[in-house]
Order: C-alpha cells, then sequence, then structure tokens
C-alpha cells in the first residue's frame, strides 16, 4: 500500500500537475489500494479539487484510492464535491484509510 502525503495546497500552476504526479506514483506501485493524506494545511479547495481530480485518474485505471483528512472542512468538501464517477472514501485519519483499504483488499 503506497500513502501519498499532501502537505500543502498546491499553487495555481500546481494544481494541474498535483493530480497528475499523484495518479503517476500510484500507477507506479499498483500494488493495492492508495491513501491521499491531507495534512491540515492541504484542506483548502485547491488539494481537494487536486485530489478528486487524481481519484478520476485512478479511477480509470483501476486503481483504488482512500482519502485520509483531519480537517472537518476538507472532509466536507471532498465528499460534497465528489460526484458519481469520483466518489471517494474519506477517513479522518491515516491508520484507519490504511486499515480500511488493507481489510477491502482482503476481503
Amino acid at each position: 500500500m503506497l500513502v501519498i502525503t499532501v502537505k500543502e495546497d498546491p499553487t495555481i500552476g500546481g494544481r494541474a500537475v498535483q493530480p497528475e504526479e499523484i495518479t503517476a506514483l500510484a500507477g507506479a506501485h499498483r500494488t493495492g489500494p492508495e491513501v491521499i493524506s491531507l495534512r491540515e494545511s492541504a484542506g483548502g479547495v485547491a488539494a481537494v479539487s487536486a485530489v478528486l481530480r487524481a481519484r478520476r485518474l485512478c479511477g480509470g485505471l483501476g486503481i483504488p484510492l482512500a482519502v485520509a483528512a483531519p480537517s472537518v472542512a476538507a472532509r466536507h468538501l471532498l465528499e460534497a464535491n465528489a460526484d458519481t464517477t469520483t466518489s471517494v472514501v474519506v477517513h479522518a485519519g491515516v491508520g484507519t484509510a490504511v486499515a480500511a483499504s488493507a481489510f477491502t483488499t482482503a476481503a
């Protein structure tokens, strides 16, 4: 399992690049589900948008992706902005996201 940590909101130029980088990491790893961890400082609209785009890209490659976001506001943004094709499993902590993803894979 790969855990990718997003430490801060991307800049305007980084909004387009960050989902591609996440997808490239997940695609290179491809041994199981991936978890994106959003730090408190990365809980804004730009990071959420990048994560949802990465989710769509990973979904197209068949890579399961969960998100850990300690910020309640970020979790609400993720859930509110995910559409039916980008439904994303959002957890409050990395440990929970990893455990749930591992359980889902084993089941």
